[in-house]
């Protein structure tokens, strides 16, 4: 956390990237940025990464930019600055109710998956940090 940054909520999802993986770990919503950390395996990249598994890499199979990623083989965090982010939308369905995140520089589509919970509570911290009203 960066000195001066709160925290509007903390929620456990699954991080679901363009590419359609599935990520267990904890959504933290600051009134900054959006943080996604988990354990990750290195071997659940091996699979989706040409070449060695970096940061770098990882970045860009999650279709993010570089400096919004960190991981060092067992650990990955994301985090999206509320600047970045040009959309957010709940997608409520029967079983997965979802928090899609619209990426402003390149058009992706991050989401964030908290099964039968309801996301709404997601979405206004989101809204929030973002100053997005719809």
């Amino acid at each position: 956390m960066e000195e001066g940054e709160r925290v509007l909520g903390n929620w456990p999802v699954d991080y679901i990237p363009p590419a359609g993986w599935r990520y267990h770990g904890q959504l933290c919503v600051t009134d900054r940025r959006v943080l996604f950390a988990a354990e990750v395996a290195r071997s659940q990249f091996e699979r989706v990464v040409i070449g060695p598994v970096d940061c770098e890499a990882v970045a860009y199979a999650l279709d993010l930019d570089a400096p919004n990623v960190a991981y060092d083989g067992s650990h990955l965090l994301v985090s999206i600055p509320a600047s970045q982010i040009e959309c957010v939308t709940a997608d409520d369905g029967l079983f997965d109710h979802r928090v899609s995140l619209t990426i402003k520089n390149n058009g992706s589509i991050q989401l964030f998956d908290k099964g039968v919970l309801p996301v709404t509570a997601v979405v206004r911290a989101i809204q929030e940090a973002t100053h997005i009203t719809k």
